[in-house]
C-alpha cells in the first residue's frame, strides 16, 4: 500500500472528527496501491442501505465465484447499559436497522420502564467486507490497507470483519462493538 487519495483521506477524518456521514466505504484501485473513496452516505442513511451496497457484490460473487472487498466506517448505535454486556449471562442487544438512532430495545426483564435506563453511545465501527469467495490475494490487500489507513490516520477502533451475509446483522455488529465499553 503506498498511498491514500485525498478524498478519502478527507471523508475518513470527516467520519472519524465530525461523524457526520452515517456509512463511508473504501475500495482499492485496480492496481491496489491506492485506498479510494468509494461512497459517502448522508445522515439519513440506514444500517439496511449499508448492507444493500454490499450486497449486489455478494450476489455477483455468489454467481460468478468472485466478489468485490470493501472496507467501510460505520456509525452505529450501540446499548452500553450493564445489563445488556455480551459477557452477562442475559445479554441482548437491539437490533434496529438505523445506524445513529438510540435503541428502543427493552431489557431482558422485557420490562418496559426499563427502556429509561438504556445508555446508547453512537461509535464508529471499522467494517472489513471480505466476500467469502474471493481470492485470498485480494482479501490479504484488504487487511493490509486495512492496516495502512489505520497506522496512516492514527485509527484505534475496533475493526469487525464480515465474510457473509450473515456477517453483517447488526445485532452481531453492535455486539461486537459493546466490548469496547465493558470493564
Amino acid at each position: 500500500m503506498t498511498e491514500i487519495s485525498e478524498a478519502a483521506m478527507t471523508a475518513f477524518e470527516e467520519m472519524k472528527q465530525y461523524e457526520c456521514y452515517q456509512y463511508v466505504i473504501f475500495k482499492l484501485s485496480g492496481d491496489f496501491s491506492t485506498i479510494l473513496l468509494d461512497e459517502i452516505a448522508s445522515p439519513d442513511k440506514t444500517y439496511d442501505d449499508f448492507t444493500s451496497v454490499l450486497r449486489p457484490s455478494d450476489e455477483l460473487m455468489e454467481a460468478s465465484g468472485t466478489g468485490e472487498c470493501r472496507l467501510a466506517m460505520v456509525k452505529i448505535s450501540v446499548d452500553t447499559s450493564p445489563e445488556n454486556s455480551p459477557v452477562a449471562s442475559s445479554s441482548s442487544v437491539s437490533a434496529n436497522s438505523s445506524l445513529g438512532n438510540s435503541s428502543t430495545a427493552s431489557s431482558s426483564s422485557g420490562n418496559a420502564s426499563a427502556n429509561n435506563n438504556i445508555d446508547n453511545e453512537s461509535v464508529i465501527a471499522c467494517i472489513l467486507w471480505l466476500p467469502f469467495r474471493c481470492e485470498i490475494p485480494e482479501k490479504m490487500r484488504y487487511i493490509s490497507a486495512k492496516e495502512y489507513l489505520h497506522t496512516e490516520m492514527q485509527w484505534t477502533g475496533r475493526t469487525v470483519y464480515c465474510e457473509r451475509r450473515k456477517d453483517l446483522d447488526i445485532a452481531k455488529i453492535q455486539r461486537e462493538m459493546r466490548f469496547d465499553f465493558d470493564v
